[in-house]
């Protein structure tokens, strides 16, 4: 039986190893999966009370995720600023900025469902600004997309992988 050794880890290098660790853009995939989970329970014709709480836990979980993520990418990228256009270049992690504003959309449309009934018009303008910030995210996502995709070669970016069509998704979703 080998020995287990003591571990000196300090007490920050978790969370030091999380920041610089895979978090790529992949993850925000997490974020629109939750929200479109929240949506559809929400949206149901046969609509139970419960579900409408079950609902709005996963709108709460997919908030929670997305924040995280967001804050998680803003520590990486303010440590490691070399790391940002790196990823921006990277001929397939680049495919994936397109979950962020789809991710967003989730969270959009939810406070539209949710919070606006209970909470009124001061939510209705916090979605609305919400969706012109996220749009002008997408189209921006959109166009550098379609710029990365003309002039990366084709053999790095593989028209037969799924993230090769996350930019179509997102103009799909306005």
């Amino acid at each position: 039986m080998p020995a287990v050794k003591p571990s000196h880890k300090k007490r920050g290098e978790n969370v030091h190893s999380l920041i610089e660790g895979p978090l790529w853009y992949s993850w925000f995939i997490i974020t629109m999966s939750t929200g479109v989970v929240s949506i559809l329970l929400h949206q149901l014709p046969y609509n139970g009370h419960w579900l409408q709480i079950i609902s709005v836990i996963f709108f709460v979980l997919n908030i929670c995720i997305f924040v995280l993520f967001s804050v998680i990418s803003l520590l990486r990228y303010t440590m490691y600023p070399e790391l940002f256009p790196a990823v921006l270049r990277h001929p397939h992690q680049s495919l994936f900025l397109g979950t962020i504003p789809v991710g967003l959309a989730t969270i959009i449309n939810m406070i539209v469902f949710v919070c606006v009934p209970v909470w009124g018009h001061g939510m209705a303008i916090l979605a609305w600004v919400l969706w012109w910030i996220d749009s002008v995210i997408a189209l921006t996502i959109c166009f550098y997309m379609t710029w990365v995709m003309l002039v990366l070669p084709i053999s790095y970016i593989c028209p037969h992988k799924p993230s090769f069509l996350l930019p179509l998704l997102m103009q799909f979703c306005y």
